[in-house]
């Protein structure tokens, strides 16, 4: 059984998915070109590392000067 929620972080939105079986959240971006997902053992932890995440991606297309959609 697995719960959806959409959260927000600098126009971008990601998916969240509670997966019990193996007890953690796992988030997937879903307004990008690219594939970029994360995951956390708590709803802080999730965020946390989208936040990371996406600064990472935004950090990485800035500087190989690729265009972000």
């Amino acid at each position: 059984m697995s719960t959806s929620n959409i959260i927000e972080y600098k126009n971008y939105l990601a998916e969240l998915t509670l997966d019990i079986e193996d007890n953690i959240i796992v988030g997937r971006v879903i307004n990008t070109a690219g594939i970029i997902s994360f995951h956390g053992e708590t709803v802080r932890e999730a965020k946390a590392a989208f936040h990371n995440v996406l600064d990472i991606y935004l950090t990485t297309c800035k500087e190989e000067n690729i265009l972000i959609r």
